[in-house]
């Protein structure tokens, strides 16, 4: 009966960085509004900005590295992450991903463009519908690119969740882990960009409320995620 109630989803305070430019990104706050959040302007993601938000989300711009900013914050940001915040990135690098998050030291970061076109989401993720609408295979396909890369989703630490995946399931795209109190999500899609307009729309009027409205607030990180094991994850499945 547990398993069955439902919660009731409060606004969440979501902070909006542009780790690139170093500063925030304006663009982001039509994805964080639909999605029934406030956004925060981050223009330095420090540890006192960061204890007043529940959620930060970051696009990373560039295509070769990370800004002197967000690598000298890190610790606060892993700090805050650690605590119960949720950190959200999504990565043009993708090669230096495991930079940008904390507990990724095992994951294995892919740039490839090989199949950057096509994006599919599993059967029970959590983006499919939410305050954006509904997604399908084919509503993030034919990007320029739809993604950067994947990251192996066998070597996601424990309690991963693959989100999103290129045409072959274990080339993640989009995916969420616990860590300590908080939980990371990370992503190859290159959001800056369409959150600017580009084509597919679907990436800023879809994609991004749903993936922010699936964990900011009160949320249900998938039954892995939640700690069940065994039969338990059996049952809660």
């Amino acid at each position: 009966a547990l398993l069955a109630a439902g919660t009731t989803a409060s606004a969440a305070t979501v902070g909006h960085y542009e780790a690139c430019n170093e500063g925030s990104n304006p663009q982001a706050v039509a994805a964080i509004t639909t999605a029934g959040h406030t956004p925060v302007a981050v223009d330095v993601p420090d540890a006192a900005t960061l204890a007043g938000i529940d959620m930060l989300f970051v696009t990373n711009c560039s295509n070769g590295g990370i800004s002197a900013e967000y690598t000298a914050n890190l610790g606060n940001i892993s700090a805050a992450v650690n605590a119960g915040m949720t950190l959200m990135v999504h990565d043009r690098w993708v090669s230096g991903g495991a930079g940008l998050v904390p507990g990724a030291g095992s994951i294995s970061f892919n740039r490839d463009f090989s199949d950057g076109a096509n994006i599919d989401i599993p059967v029970g993720s959590s983006i499919l519908s939410g305050p954006g609408g509904v997604l399908d295979n084919s509503s993030l396909d034919g990007g320029s690119s739809s993604s950067h890369g994947f990251l192996d989703s066998t070597t996601l630490p424990g309690g991963g969740i693959v989100i999103a995946h290129r045409s072959v399931a274990t080339e993640a795209v989009t995916v969420s882990y616990p860590f300590g109190s908080g939980m990371v999500v990370y992503s190859t899609i290159p959001l800056d960009y369409y959150l600017n307009g580009s084509s597919p729309v679907a990436f800023s009027t879809i994609y991004a409320p749903n993936v922010i409205a699936a964990y900011a607030g009160d949320t249900f990180a998938g039954c892995a995620g939640e700690g069940f094991v065994g039969d338990q994850l059996k049952l809660c499945k």
